[in-house]
């Protein structure tokens, strides 16, 4: 099964009822379930697997669901591009290698989700830093850009400026106004609950002051507050800095998976 424009309630709800058995793994594919995102979303499903296809971001992201064997009939049926940025679950990791060489860009990477929002809530924020916290939006896309451009290990590279229309983005700025950290989110479903954080960045010049933590805070408040209870993030298996803050916010570890951009194998 793939599709180029709208999927039939019926497919949709076959996709759903399998992408619902593990939603904290397959957030962002639930996500994608939204109507308007069908137009960038190839659906490939084969028995208990799917993989999506999802071309609204360059390069295309493949992502996999399910069983290994499933998964790897899934793959059979796939129309795959020539490029490719991964995100799969360990197991299904060898059945990817065999189509795309992923060797120039490998990110072993883990899931977190928010097991107890108490412990966010509970974390004190310094008062002049929260003064600090401004909402970001659409016209804040132009800074954005600047600030990332400055780069350094863990930059996101998963954002995009329509991202800032549906989501929720907070960002630190100094005493000029200029933006000094960011972050957000992917993708936001609010009728299924649904919050995928990310795009999160300080200015290496400003980091060790609690910026992230204290946008990650706001990110989420704004999210519960809107009933998005299934909220997740990606983060680098070697950023031991980022994990120790996602922890002591309330995240847990919910499993490893594969990051990177792949080039097809000539088979």
């Amino acid at each position: 099964m793939t599709n180029n424009s709208m999927l039939s309630e019926n497919e949709r709800a076959a996709l759903h009822k399998i992408l619902a058995r593990d939603p904290i793994w397959t957030a962002y594919a639930l996500a994608d379930l939204q109507p308007e995102f069908d137009p960038y979303c190839h659906w490939y499903r084969a028995e208990d697997g799917i993989v999506l296809i999802f071309t609204g971001l360059e390069p295309p992201i493949l992502l996999t669901v399910g069983p290994s064997a499933a998964v790897g009939k899934a793959l059979k049926k796939a129309v795959l591009p020539d490029q490719v940025y991964v995100s799969t679950r360990i197991e299904h990791l060898p059945l990817v290698e065999a189509l795309y060489d992923l060797s120039d860009d490998a990110r072993p990477m883990l899931r977190m989700a928010l097991q107890d929002t108490a412990v966010i809530n509970a974390v004190a924020i310094d008062t002049e830093t929260r003064s600090m916290v401004v909402r970001l939006t659409r016209k804040d896309e132009k800074e954005i850009d600047t600030l990332l451009q400055i780069g350094g290990p863990f930059t996101p590279d998963g954002y995009d400026p329509f991202q800032l229309e549906n989501g929720v983005f907070f960002g630190i700025r100094g005493e000029r106004g200029e933006l000094l950290a960011m972050g957000g989110t992917h993708i936001v479903d609010w009728q299924q609950g649904i919050g995928t954080i990310g795009n999160m960045y300080t200015h290496p010049a400003h980091r060790g002051r609690g910026y992230g933590s204290t946008i990650l805070q706001e990110v989420v408040a704004t999210l519960l507050q809107q009933d998005v209870s299934n909220i997740v993030l990606n983060v680098d298996q070697r950023n031991a800095g980022a994990q120790r803050i996602y922890k002591r916010l309330g995240f847990v570890e919910h499993c490893p998976f594969m990051e990177g951009s792949g080039q097809k194998i000539d088979n």
